[in-house]
């Protein structure tokens, strides 16, 4: 839900020549909570509804100079108003002045005298629409800024392994995003279908108070589902982002390789403390690269999790050790364990972004990825791994002292 509608009373434009006319239901909806504004002709109803925040229009149609029909015509071919919700307020029932409402643009309308439930019940469905169309649209902008910046490391995704292409990538996040998003769908649609029923028993004067109940009640469920269903979906956005990583923004810099192992385990360490297994490393003093300490740190931290999380679950003993060996302008980082190892099946799939072996226990598979991205399109070298169940794994990282003048991967 939008900032607004989460810290601000909904706006609700009145535009009426003579509000007056309106008695009691003005009153009721200053009282209850909407921020109430009146404008006393179409032009200056289309000003107010630019220059101040408006959730909903309740629109005349009989009113001098340009009428509700044009004003409402007028509304929707500014872009700034287009979404904004209309419900024609008239004395003329014909089906033909219905009609020109809807072709103009309106959601809905009420005729006068105003009857209060029936004004209630249409406001509220169509402001639920409204701030669900709006939550849609948001989450569905930060997904299309998060795949944009997906698009941008394509250089990077296909590397070593003949790893999955950028496609691959965007169909694994459209799949763990279809559930919550067609929930969504699928519910905000049935609540559409619900107000499209529920006005055609006031429009036929069927209504009974407990028709007015049960949609009410069902009305509250499926926005439930639907808020759910969004927050669930921007969740999966702010973790799918940790797939782009952003190498600009991480600063090169002369280190020593030693001390960079030995930071990063010491900042996990406290959350294996009292596993039944050790880390030991092996890294010579004075190894001085010209890289990415960010980048790399990042990598031996999913490395040693990855041990954590598959090589050791279930042991009650185990080793990593962590050894460096200088090649010519290159360094060799091994990380081998004696723990489970895997089968060729789950070794030829481990660096496919999505793909974990333990699915449904947490996780989202993205480690191994990650990695390989940053060692191949940040460090300009490369990622491979080798095993045997009951044998252990080894993952060996090769790349240069001097990192590439500028990443391959652009982000």
């Amino acid at each position: 839900m939008s900032e607004n509608a989460t810290t601000q009373p909904p706006a609700i434009l009145i535009i009426d020549d003579t509000p007056a006319n309106l008695g009691v239901a003005l009153e009721y909806l200053s009282e209850h909570g909407f921020d109430v504004g009146v404008a006393r002709s179409g032009e200056a109803g289309l000003e107010c509804a630019v220059s101040a925040p408006t959730d909903l229009i309740l629109l005349d149609v009989m009113m001098p100079g340009i009428d509700g029909f044009e004003t409402c015509r007028r509304l929707k071919a500014n872009a700034a108003t287009a979404e904004i919700p209309v419900i024609f307020m008239t004395a003329q029932t014909d089906t033909e002045d219905v009609v020109n409402g809807f072709e103009a643009g309106g959601v809905d309308y009420v005729t006068k005298p105003i009857r209060i439930a029936e004004l209630m019940a249409r406001i509220n469905t169509h402001l639920g629409l409204h701030i669900m169309r709006k939550q849609l649209a948001e989450h569905n902008e930060q997904l299309s800024a998060t795949i944009a910046r997906l698009k941008e490391t394509q250089a990077g995704l296909v590397q070593a392994d003949k790893l999955a292409s950028l496609g691959a990538m965007v169909a694994g996040i459209a799949h763990e995003l279809n559930t919550p998003i067609g929930n969504a769908l699928i519910m905000a649609t049935s609540l559409e279908d619900a107000a499209v029923n529920f006005n055609a028993m006031i429009t036929g004067k069927e209504l009974r108070r407990s028709d007015l109940t049960a949609y009410a009640q069902r009305s509250q469920g499926m926005a439930e589902i639907v808020t759910r269903s969004c927050q669930r979906a921007a969740n999966l956005i702010i973790s799918f982002k940790q797939v782009a990583v952003d190498q600009t923004s991480e600063q090169r810099r002369r280190f020593d390789l030693h001390t960079l192992v030995n930071d990063n385990i010491a900042a996990i360490r406290p959350s294996f403390r009292s596993a039944p297994w050790v880390i030991e490393a092996d890294v010579p003093v004075g190894l001085d690269c010209d890289s990415y300490p960010g980048p790399l740190g990042q990598v031996i931290t999913n490395l040693i999790q990855n041990a954590v999380t598959h090589a050791f679950d279930g042991r009650d003993s185990g080793t990593l050790r962590i050894t460096t060996l200088l090649k010519a302008y290159f360094v060799e980082m091994v990380f081998q364990d004696d723990g489970k190892g895997m089968e060729s099946a789950v070794l030829a799939r481990i660096f496919e972004p999505f793909y974990t072996s333990r699915l449904g226990q947490g996780g989202s598979g993205l480690g191994l990825s990650i990695s390989l991205n940053i060692v191949t399109g940040v460090l300009g070298g490369s990622l491979h791994a080798t095993s045997q169940p009951g044998s252990g794994s080894r993952f060996v990282i090769n790349f240069p002292l001097i990192a590439p003048t500028a990443p391959n991967v652009s982000v």
